[in-house]
């Protein structure tokens, strides 16, 4: 199953637009130890964004860090509870921790 990150443009800020949109770029490029890391940033400066726990759970899934992925979807979901995406993916988190 190939995952998509959420687009940034639901940022708040133009710092947080700026590395979410980095983030997404190392994503899409397969570099998810920068993209976690930008994804870092965003929260750090707008902890408040639903999108970019979605986007950072996406990366932690992809390099098989489940557990961390299944607090990121958490997070998501306690602001987008009609996800049904994330609801997906939280599901297989939880199945694939061990």
């Amino acid at each position: 199953m190939e995952l998509k990150v959420k687009p940034y443009d639901l940022l708040d800020t133009i710092k947080g637009e700026d590395y979410i949109f980095e983030g997404n770029t190392f994503y899409n490029a397969n570099n998810f130890s920068l993209a976690m890391e930008m994804y870092n940033m965003a929260i750090k400066g707008n902890d408040v964004n639903p999108v970019v726990y979605f986007n950072r759970g996406c990366s932690y899934m992809a390099v098989g860090l489940f557990e961390k992925a299944k607090d990121d979807f958490s997070k998501y979901l306690k602001h987008n509870q009609n996800d049904e995406e994330a609801h997906k993916l939280l599901q297989q988190c939880q199945s694939l921790i061990l």
